[in-house]
C-alpha cells in the first residue's frame, strides 16, 4: 500500500459499511476500507500512514467531478 489513512470517521456510499475508520490507498486508488484492525496491518515499511485523528474524511462520490 501506498498509504493508510486511520483513526478517522471516513463516510462511504456503502449501504452495508456506511462508515468505517481507516482506508489502504494505492496508486491512487482505494483498495481497502475497514476498521484499523483490518486496514493497518496491510502496512510495509514503505506505506505512509497518516493518522486523521477522529477527522471526517468523506470519500466523493462520482457526481463531484467535473469533466473540463
Amino acid at each position: 500500500m501506498d498509504t493508510i489513512f486511520y483513526n478517522g470517521v471516513i463516510r462511504t456510499l456503502d449501504k452495508a459499511y456506511p462508515q468505517v475508520s481507516a482506508m489502504a490507498v494505492k496508486d491512487g486508488v482505494i483498495l481497502r476500507l475497514g476498521s484499523d484492525e483490518e486496514i493497518l496491518p496491510l502496512a510495509d515499511a514503505g506505506t505512509q500512514k497518516i493518522d486523521l485523528e477522529g477527522r471526517l474524511k468523506k470519500i466523493p462520490h462520482p457526481g463531484d467531478f467535473f469533466m473540463r
